[in-house]
């Protein structure tokens, strides 16, 4: 069966995602995150689905002058549609258009850090689909610590138990909807700022316009550094020359 031919609650993962693109009303966004090491990579194989994201944003910090903290960022979905997102965490809202390669560009020069993952689809059942992350850091380098969205559907604030993740996993923290405990917020700070943050490109020494591709060659690598280290310390080895940072 062809990916795109799966469907889930009546529609496709390829129309879900077009339309959600095209909406930019604001929606209630109500999900558990679960973070976690991958025990094997090859799983993430299985997915449905993936798609390469390049994001980078901006945060707003909550004063006495203004509602909500919040983000604002930009998302290009492999390396074509790029959608602009705004988000209220006060209200858990979202709300998403598709925009410009040069609004994307003016986030990629603004923002400190960004994001390059590979997002894996899992539909679980008729009304659930993990979205799991799996991210790249500027040498190319692939984390086992994933991050899992859990995306509740409307009306449903929380669910009396997760459905089975779909691969083995360890050190799997779950938060559930709602403000985090300050626990949990110094535990998902830490991971991105060590696992899942890339710097700015236009300061770090990257070539602004060819880095994120040549990271993420890595994805294609993930069998090969599973079975064979030497392989994998030579492929690490190739990519930081291509970067600059031999």
């Amino acid at each position: 069966m062809d990916t795109l031919d799966v469907v889930f609650m009546g529609v496709s993962l390829e129309d879900a995602n077009a339309e959600i693109a095209l909406v930019g009303q604001s929606k209630k966004e109500i999900e558990y995150e679960i973070y976690g090491r991958v025990v094997n990579m090859n799983d993430l194989k299985k997915a449905v689905k993936t798609e390469r994201q390049d994001q980078w944003g901006i945060p707003v910090f909550k004063t006495e002058k203004n509602y909500s903290a919040g983000t604002v960022r930009v998302r290009q979905v492999d390396g074509g549609r790029i959608e602009l997102a705004t988000k209220v965490k006060r209200d858990s809202s979202e709300a998403e258009i598709e925009t410009s390669k040069d609004m994307f560009d003016h986030f990629r020069k603004l923002a400190d850090q960004g994001l390059i993952k590979v997002r894996h689809f899992f539909p679980v059942d008729d009304a659930f689909t993990y979205e799991v992350d799996a991210f790249f850091n500027t040498a190319g380098q692939l984390s086992d610590w994933v991050k899992i969205d859990l995306e509740l559907p409307e009306g449903v604030e929380t669910i009396d138990a997760l459905p089975e993740l779909p691969f083995e996993m360890t050190d799997v923290r779950v938060i559930a909807p709602g403000p985090k405990k300050p626990e949990d917020l110094a535990f998902v700070r830490q991971l991105f700022e060590k696992y899942f943050n890339v710097g700015n490109q236009f300061i770090d020494g990257l070539p602004p316009s060819e880095s994120a591709n040549i990271v993420l060659q890595a994805e294609n690598k993930i069998s090969a550094e599973a079975n064979s280290p030497k392989l994998a310390e030579k492929f690490h080895a190739d990519l930081k020359a291509k970067l600059g940072q031999a």
